[in-house]
């Protein structure tokens, strides 16, 4: 367990971080790589990432005569650029009608934060991830409640 001792998640624990802001904590775990410092908190929130890869999915495929769990997604373009955080879910076996403005199929998984360039958008995807892993709104993301969850990813 790695808990943070100050900055903007001071006195919390990396699970709970993680499920909260991801996007936060994946800058400060690249800024962390980039600069070779923390290596405690980088080995636990690989792990972590690692575990997350293993959450069920809550989501079914976005086919209409498919109801198969999701396990890709795929993001619109957005007309400057760049990809919108509205994701279509799809099985193994089905994908989008058409490749022209949409994504490659990206796994399901926070990692895929990376793939949208503004913090906003990173926010966005990272509230429907949360929603796809089970976490509904309005769920309080305590130290208790992140420990449960990860608990569980064994």
């Amino acid at each position: 367990m790695y808990r943070f001792k100050s900055g903007q998640f001071e006195d919390m624990i990396l699970e709970q971080v993680m499920l909260r802001d991801a996007p936060d904590l994946y800058r400060l775990a690249d800024w962390a790589e980039r600069e070779t410092i923390l290596q405690d908190m980088r080995d636990h929130f690989d792990e972590l990432r690692k575990r997350l890869a293993r959450a069920p999915i809550h989501e079914h495929c976005s086919h209409p005569r498919c109801g198969k769990t999701a396990k890709w997604l795929t993001l619109p373009k957005f007309y400057r650029g760049g990809w919108l955080p509205d994701p279509y879910y799809w099985c193994g076996t089905h994908g989008p009608q058409e490749t022209d403005g949409i994504s490659p199929k990206l796994p399901i998984h926070f990692d895929t934060i990376k793939a949208l360039s503004d913090k906003r958008s990173q926010r966005e995807l990272h509230k429907r991830l949360r929603e796809v892993l089970g976490i509904t709104k309005g769920t309080r993301i305590t130290e208790e409640f992140a420990r449960r969850f990860f608990a569980k990813l064994r």
